[in-house]
């Protein structure tokens, strides 16, 4: 049997200010240039995706078994 696991963005994840703050703190506290390039990016698109009302809630049915 195999299965396929299914892409998950992180911004996805980030539905409010509040994530996106603990994700940003967590991320500094790394020390990790590269990562928190990558980690600035990601705050900008779930901001764009919360202005835009389509920040999508994962849960349990988020997930599809192929």
């Amino acid at each position: 049997m195999s299965y396929k696991l299914a892409s998950l963005e992180l911004p996805s994840l980030l539905v409010d200010v509040a994530a996106i703050r603990e994700y940003l703190k967590q991320v500094l506290s790394d020390d990790d240039d590269e990562e928190l390039l990558r980690a600035i990016g990601y705050a900008a698109k779930a901001c764009s995706n919360i202005r835009m009302g389509q920040a999508v809630e994962v849960g349990f049915h988020s997930f599809s078994q192929i």
